[in-house]
């Protein structure tokens, strides 16, 4: 329970096992990927001056917010928080390609439609029972974007 509540709070810090070293129980945080991740929330702050949340779950809430506020862009960076993460569920994914396509950003959708079919070929590898679903929606709408 105080993990899950740290979580919201911090957003998820990926842990990696020392082979080499005990420290810490073997266990050291991955600053790789969090600095990754810090890099686009400072360009979202340069750009759009509000901070964005650590976890994916507040990014979509938060894009959400922003939707229904008609902040779209502030919205699209949201939910591009979410891609750069490669976050495994399509609600961020579906959300980019209505705005952009609403924003008239076709080379945008096609990015995200990528995207979208490089991380559920992994979901559906991973034996998740709606992967091969998503998949499918996914490359059909790239065979209707590239005409193929």
């Amino acid at each position: 329970m105080i993990k899950i509540i740290l979580n919201k709070l911090f957003g998820k810090r990926n842990v990696i096992v020392d082979k080499n070293t005990k420290e810490n129980n073997g266990l050291i945080e991955d600053e790789v990927s969090s600095n990754k991740n810090s890099g686009y929330r400072n360009e979202v702050k340069e750009k759009y001056d509000f901070d964005l949340p650590a976890s994916d779950t507040d990014k979509i809430l938060l894009g959400n917010n922003f939707e229904n506020a008609g902040d779209i862009e502030k919205a699209c960076a949201c939910y591009e928080g979410c891609v750069k993460n490669r976050f495994k569920g399509n609600g961020p994914y579906d959300r980019l390609i209505i705005l952009y396509k609403n924003l008239d950003r076709p080379d945008d959708i096609l990015r995200i439609v990528k995207k979208a079919i490089s991380i559920f070929e992994k979901v559906t590898k991973q034996g998740r029972s709606d992967g091969a679903k998503k998949l499918e929606k996914y490359k059909s709408q790239l065979e209707r974007i590239t005409g193929d």
